[in-house]
């Protein structure tokens, strides 16, 4: 049984709940400390045809595009100043090879091609406008 660990929004109290025994049901839960109730809505996870989970390719794209805006924070002049993509591939090197191995080690293993999502969004935060 899979066990959903969810935490009361005043005192933090950690509850768990058996995600298969209320699957597509809200449950309403008092905590024990504090006695404050919530609501919580259980459902199955959203898949891909190749049963990747939905959220995880989303995740794996916010962490990407996350990752990717600091460095182009960090950058921002020598991207300005670059007129081609290959000018700015160049200029932030060194930081991109860091950020991606950052990626790489956040992702989770059930992605498949996580580089092909990190290339994405390299093309959508840095290069985006330049020829």
């Amino acid at each position: 049984m899979t066990l959903r660990i969810e935490m009361c929004p005043v005192c933090g109290r950690q509850v768990g709940i058996h995600e298969e025994k209320y699957m597509n049901m809200a449950l309403k839960i008092r905590c024990r400390l504090c006695k404050e109730t919530w609501w919580v809505e259980i459902r199955e996870k959203e898949t891909t045809p190749n049963g990747v989970a939905v959220e995880d390719l989303k995740e794996a794209k916010r962490l990407a595009v996350f990752i990717l805006k600091e460095v182009k924070l960090y950058h921002e002049k020598e991207i300005e100043n670059a007129q081609t993509q290959k000018e700015v591939l160049q200029a932030v090197q060194k930081d991109l090879n860091l950020a991606r191995k950052h990626y790489l080690s956040r992702v989770p293993q059930t992605i498949p091609d996580p580089e092909k999502i990190f290339d994405e969004a390299i093309h959508e935060v840095l290069l985006v406008g330049k020829k």
